[in-house]
């Protein structure tokens, strides 16, 4: 069953470029005719799933359950999102379509507004969930920490979070940032036990040299009941990380296990940033070993607010409470 889906993930995947030309042909098109709409097509239905799981073998069982209806579902959302725009994840406003921008096949990275991809919408709204169920404070008291500094992400929640603090990872002594903004290493953030609330890292643990001992670090600074809400590019059809490379020591160069995969650092765009590891299904008991309570994945989908995967119709979340 596993590879049939698989399988069936393969062909989504190379249906995905042609389902991205529609949603820009779309999107082109409802910029000359958004004028036209009526007031009842502008209302857009509230769209919002949030599915939580906690091992691989209850993910396996949605799988069997609703993979063979997952590519029409992409499309569909495609095309919702080209008529009816989206909304803000925080504030509900409405963004039109002509707001949208595709640059790309990847749907979990692309579909950006305002400064926000799927991906950071998906995580957005699982922080906006927990701040309206209680578990978190508003924006204006929350005391956040986010891995990041100079993105559109970070400047979007720099504008809307008072108490922030953002950082890059800059080891370079001669690095043009150093001095303009924080420098931190996630394994070893330098803030005082639990000083913060909720701590937000986009794509960073695939490249944490010493995983374990990040995750530990992580749970030092967050207070009782805080959280961790993180995105990774995940490996979820097995239960084991795929180790890319190892680490071997400061200084010295890791030991790569393959071709070395390189991924996008807008703190060092020519080079890009060295992969570690692609988590799988491990990354929840290696967080419950670090000290976090409860450590799930939340599956987020969304035709409301955008939300759409690469090879799913859903974008992960971590979120790990301490």
């Amino acid at each position: 069953m596993l590879q049939l889906f698989l399988h069936q993930m393969q062909l989504l995947e190379s249906e995905l470029g042609l389902f991205s030309g529609l949603l820009q042909l779309l999107l082109q098109r409802g910029r000359f005719g958004h004028d036209r709409q009526t007031s009842e097509q502008r209302q857009i239905r509230l769209v919002l799933n949030i599915q939580e799981y906690r091992d691989l073998d209850s993910f396996r069982q949605r799988m069997r359950a609703d993979a063979a209806g997952w590519p029409e579902a992409v499309q569909q959302g495609i095309r919702t999102l080209a008529i009816s725009g989206i909304r803000d994840p925080l504030s509900d406003q409405p963004i039109p379509p002509d707001h949208l921008v595709v640059n790309g096949p990847n749907l979990r990275e692309t579909i950006e507004a305002d400064g926000l991809n799927s991906r950071q919408r998906a995580q957005l709204l699982v922080l906006r969930r927990l701040i309206e169920a209680g578990d978190l404070p508003p924006l204006e008291s929350l005391r956040l920490y986010v891995s990041e500094a100079v993105t559109p992400f970070a400047k979007w929640l720099q504008a809307r979070v008072p108490r922030i603090r953002c950082s890059e990872y800059l080891p370079e002594p001669d690095h043009w940032l150093r001095g303009k903004v924080p420098n931190r290493d996630i394994r070893r953030i330098g803030l005082p036990p639990a000083a913060l609330q909720c701590v937000i890292c986009n794509e960073v643990l695939e490249h944490v040299e010493e995983l374990e001992k990040a995750l530990a670090g992580l749970a030092e600074v967050l207070n009782l009941g805080g959280y961790l809400l993180a995105t990774v590019p995940f490996a979820y059809g097995r239960y084991e990380h795929v180790i890319k490379a190892r680490w071997r020591g400061e200084g010295v160069e890791p030991e790569l296990l393959g071709e070395p995969e390189w991924h996008g650092d807008p703190v060092h765009p020519q080079q890009g940033s060295l992969v570690y590891q692609i988590p799988g299904w491990e990354l929840l008991d290696q967080l419950r070993a670090a000290g976090f309570r409860d450590a799930a994945l939340h599956a987020v989908s969304s035709t409301t607010y955008g939300v759409l995967g690469q090879e799913l119709p859903i974008v992960f979340v971590l979120v790990a409470k301490r």
